[in-house]
Formats: C-alpha cells, sequence, structure tokens
C-alpha cells in the first residue's frame, strides 16, 4: 500500500534522499531483496515508487544499507537511526494518484462485490479513526495540508509560523471529518438489526447502494482500518498528504542546491526527481505516458 509519510521534511530527506535506516516507534520497514530497489505502494491513494541510485561504472547500487521498504513514517522517527549515511543519493520517485471522485466509486464496487477480494472488510470498523496510540489520521494530516493551502505551493512544513488563512482551514477540516465520523457512526451498525453485522455485510445487504457508498467513502476519507494494519482506510486524505509532502522535499531539495551553487559551497546535496501521474490520464493515454515514465526512470 501507499506509504505514510507522517513526518517532516527533515525525516523524509533521510531516509529517501540520503538513504538511512531509520528505525522510529511509528514506523514499520520490511527488508526487500537487493534485486527490488523501491518503496512501493498499492491499490488505495495510489503507490510511491523510489529508486536511490549510485555511479558505479553504470550499474545501480544502494549506498551501504539495505533495501526497504517505508509504510509509515513519522516525525519522531528521526530519533533513532539504525543505519547513518552521509552521501547522498540520486532518487527518483514515481507517484502514481488517482482522481478521488473514481477512487471512492471504486472503492464500494470493489469491497461489496460477492464474494469480496478481501477478507479484511469481515472484520473492519470502518469508523474507527485512531491509531494504537490513540492520534487520528486528522491529526496527521491536517497540519500538511493546512499549510499546503495556506502557501498555494509546495513548501517546507516545518516551520512554526502559523497565520489565521491556515488556521481557518485547519478548523474547517477538523470539523468536515469530525461530520464525515458522525456520519459514519449513523450508518453503522446504529440500530439492533445491524448490532452485529460486519461492515461488508453492511455494504452488501443492509445499506442501499446512496448509503453503501456514504459509509464506505467515510471509511476510505477518515478511518484508520486497524484490520489491516493501517494498510488501508483514509486513502483520499493520504494521497493528498503524499502529494504535499513529496512536492514540498522536491522544493527544498532544489532551494538548497540553488543556495550551495550561488555560494560556490562543495556541499553534496541529494538528487531528487519527481514524476507524479494521475492513473486516469495513464488508462486514457497510455503509450504517451509509458514513454513519459521511461525517459524518467532511465
Amino acid at each position: 500500500e501507499s506509504p505514510d509519510l507522517f513526518c517532516d521534511e527533515n525525516v523524509l530527506e533521510r531516509a529517501l534522499v540520503r538513504g538511512e535506516v531509520l528505525a522510529g516507534g511509528g514506523m514499520r520497514m520490511e527488508r526487500l531483496s537487493r534485486k527490488r530497489r523501491r518503496t512501493d505502494g498499492g491499490e488505495g491513494g495510489g503507490e510511491a515508487g523510489s529508486a536511490n541510485d549510485g555511479d558505479n561504472g553504470g550499474k545501480r547500487i544502494r549506498d551501504n544499507g539495505p533495501p526497504i521498504k517505508y509504510s509509515r513514517l513519522h516525525r519522531h522517527d528521526a530519533s533513532t537511526t539504525k543505519h547513518t549515511n552521509t552521501t547522498p543519493v540520486k532518487v527518483k520517485i514515481v507517484h502514481f494518484v488517482r482522481n478521488p471522485f473514481e477512487m471512492v466509486i471504486s472503492n464500494y464496487r470493489y469491497h461489496s462485490q460477492d464474494p469480496t477480494p478481501e477478507k479484511w472488510v469481515h472484520i473492519d470498523d470502518p469508523c474507527q479513526h485512531l491509531y494504537g496510540d490513540g492520534v487520528s489520521l486528522a491529526d496527521h494530516v491536517i497540519p500538511t495540508l493546512a499549510s499546503g493551502w495556506n502557501n498555494h505551493s509546495p513548501i517546507e512544513l516545518d516551520s512554526s509560523s502559523h497565520n489565521s488563512s491556515s488556521s481557518s482551514y485547519n478548523n474547517t477540516l477538523r470539523q468536515t471529518l469530525s461530520d464525515i465520523t458522525s456520519l459514519c457512526h449513523t450508518l453503522y451498525r446504529s440500530d439492533p438489526a445491524t448490532r452485529n453485522k460486519t461492515f461488508y455485510e453492511h455494504l452488501r445487504h443492509h445499506l442501499d447502494e446512496w448509503d453503501g457508498l456514504r459509509l464506505s467513502t467515510a471509511q476510505m476519507i477518515a478511518a484508520s482500518s486497524a484490520a489491516n494494519g493501517h494498510l488501508a482506510g483514509g486513502d483520499v486524505l493520504r494521497m493528498a498528504n503524499n502529494v504535499v509532502r513529496l512536492e514540498g522535499l522536491q522544493a527544498r531539495e532544489e532551494r538548497w542546491r540553488r543556495r550551495a551553487d550561488d555560494s560556490g559551497s562543495d556541499d553534496n546535496y541529494g538528487d531528487l526527481q519527481l514524476l507524479t501521474i494521475s492513473m486516469d490520464d495513464f488508462i486514457e493515454n497510455v503509450a504517451e505516458n509509458t514513454m513519459k515514465f521511461m525517459d524518467f526512470v532511465f
């Protein structure tokens, strides 16, 4: 599934540009075979693939650390490091995103099939919006989205400066997400007849298509989805968060590189390139986007 970038650009740069293996309490990682050098995602909010390349006679290498898959990066993950790499690397990230309207309709149709393709819908609470530490998805993504809204461009989000515009957006979004969670509770196990019914049974049998779509959409916007290890649920917000985070990181690296060039500094900054592709556009223009992808990667 798509990685959750619940961290500031400092942590993101260390993980993606410098190739450090961060081992914070809020992150899970998997060692991959050395033939798989990527950070990749899945069906939910799109996928982000990352390749860390070095120059070794034209061969692709990974700096001294092992290939890993980040599924979640938190702000506090910078506190512990299992491998430190002081030499930035060349990084190319391909981020696939989806139209959120298409996403929620696809999500409803996919999970209400008979039989349903994924078993977790039989045990998931679609209204559960908290993670194990008691923090909600909204707590993770609202600061990012509010800052992005305030600046209308990719920015560094570590700044402590906030003005009335971002504060107003913050409050509006938080209230909207609270209303969505409340709506979810009015649709899920809200009467004695459905008290013991599953998420899937609600979608398939106990709600009409309109309310079924509303319930599955609430799950896809605000839920933490504990039943599947937090790998789905809240896909729409997680996707938006990742777009802002990745674009912010790219803008930060470009600024640092320009400053180094202007000052004549010999600091070695990483080379970060980002390609964001709409899956809807990819499907409509397969040949063109395939060539764009190949040109970018190679």
